[in-house]
């Protein structure tokens, strides 16, 4: 499943809640930003790639998540 694939990226549990997911993403992305790595090109690049991907998990398990919340209403 392609839910699952986003929360390992995130390095959290399948099924976490968006709290959980929003604070991964913003620890994941203190640690991998590419501004960090402003010296090599090649490890900028990398980190860059990287930070599309968690971001892209984030955004697609928020949607997620903030839709289930909205149908429990």
């Amino acid at each position: 499943m392609e839910l699952a694939g986003y929360y390992a990226n995130l390095e959290i549990p399948y099924g976490s809640d968006l709290q959980t997911v929003r604070a991964a993403w913003k620890h994941m992305m203190k640690k991998y930003h590419p501004d960090l790595h402003g010296e090599n090109a090649q490890k900028r690049q990398v980190a860059g790639e990287l930070t599309a991907e968690l971001t892209r998990a984030y955004q697609e398990l928020a949607a997620v998540l903030e839709r289930q919340n909205q149908d429990r209403l």
